[in-house]
This record gives structure tokens, sequence and C-alpha cells, in this order.
């Protein structure tokens, strides 16, 4: 998305009301972005990713990711542990606290970034990062309908501010959960301390994710 951003809004600037650009990334999928130029909503086309549930009955080392990912906050509080192969990402959806909002839980989650790359098994498979989410139960409020983050310290990151791909996994996820069709809009918000703003929605075998962006540095590279 940033690098759609500065194709748009410096190399290209559009004049028609919606362009488009086309991606190949290095795994050879082909990624659309569109820039709709009276709204500055840059949205992505992202293959959907599907998941597949993990038991710690069947993966005892998942109690300990947990526990280092959960940080303070309670092990017993993971609902559902989802994996995705494509994306070599875990997902754990957070259960809701009725004595707390969800936004609180998962802002203050403080993960043991170390102690989480140490307890997944080679024999697993690829992971790249660990994703966490939670339904939004701030009552009388429908959106966002909920919050994430992902930290993936195993390539260097310890946590992307607003992790797009991530949501190839959570468009799909959370749909079944709010019975969302193709085409039905859901917003959620990256719970990074820089936040960000997503919406999300299916379409056929894709997943539409969208957002405005703001360039913060500019400059020029001599080499």
């Amino acid at each position: 998305m940033a690098a759609a951003n500065v194709i748009f809004t410096k190399l290209m600037q559009p004049c028609k009301s919606v362009a488009t650009i086309t991606f190949k990334s290095r795994n050879g999928e082909y990624l659309t972005a569109a820039f709709d130029v009276i709204t500055q909503v840059i949205t992505l086309s992202f293959p959907s990713c599907p998941t597949v549930k993990l038991n710690i009955s069947e993966f005892p080392w998942l109690t300990n990711l947990v526990q280092h990912t959960v940080g303070e906050i309670s092990s017993t509080c993971v609902e559902d542990i989802q994996y995705s192969a494509v994306g070599g990402k875990i997902l754990l959806r957070l259960s809701m606290d009725e004595k707390l909002d969800s936004w609180t839980v998962i802002r203050n989650m403080k993960p043991n970034l170390k102690e989480m790359m140490k307890v997944v098994p080679e024999s697993f498979g690829y992971v790249l990062g660990v994703g966490i989410t939670i339904e939004n139960n701030e009552t009388g409020h429908s959106e966002p309908l909920f919050y994430s983050r992902f930290f993936a310290p195993w390539v260097g990151i310890d946590e992307d501010p607003v992790c797009g791909s991530l949501h190839a996994i959570l468009g799909p996820y959370w749909s079944k959960i709010f019975d969302k069709q193709n085409n039905d809009l859901m917003m959620t918000r990256f719970a990074s301390p820089r936040e960000g703003d997503i919406f999300v929605k299916l379409d056929g075998d894709r997943v539409l994710i969208g957002g405005r962006t703001s360039r913060v540095l500019e400059g020029i590279l001599n080499f």
C-alpha cells in the first residue's frame, strides 16, 4: 500500500476518478491496487488465504507460544488458534472480557518475542509471524468490528504497524463469524502503537483491503 501511494500520488498523478496498477510479488502472485482520487482510498486485491484449526493436544508447543505471545494476560483468553500455510501465519483469536474493553486488552499485550521464536519446532513448517485478533465489545459501537496486531520476529519485524496481508486471513475468518457475504464491508482497526484503520470485504476468492495512507518521509538516495 505504501508503494502504491508513491506511484499514484508522485509518479502517475492520475486524472481519472479511479486509477489501477498491478504488482507482481516475489512468489509470482499478482496484486491489483486501485486508487480513488476523490476519497484518497487505496484498495489492494489479495488472494484469500485459507486456514486450518490448530489444537494444543496435537501441537503441545502451542501452550508456550500462546503464553509468550499474550504476555501477562491469561493464556485461557485465547479462544481459537488458526494457521495459514500460504502466508506462514499463526492467528490467535482472543475471547472478550466483560470487565475490560477489547481495545484495552489487545493494546496492553506485551509479547516476549525472543521466546516466541524458540518454541515453534522446525518440523511444524514455515512460520512468518503471529497475528492476534479480538472482537470489538464496546457497547453501542458497531465499528470497527474487530482489532488486530501482528508480530513477525522470525523475519526481523518485531511488530508490523498495520499488516495488510494479515487481512487476507482475517477477512475470510471474521466473515464466517459475522455472517458476511461477498462485498459486505467490514471495518477493522490495527491496535499497534501507530494504529491504522482498514476496510475489508470478500470478492470471490479474493480479499479487498483498503485504507488511506500518509507519506511521512521523502528524500533522494545518491549511489
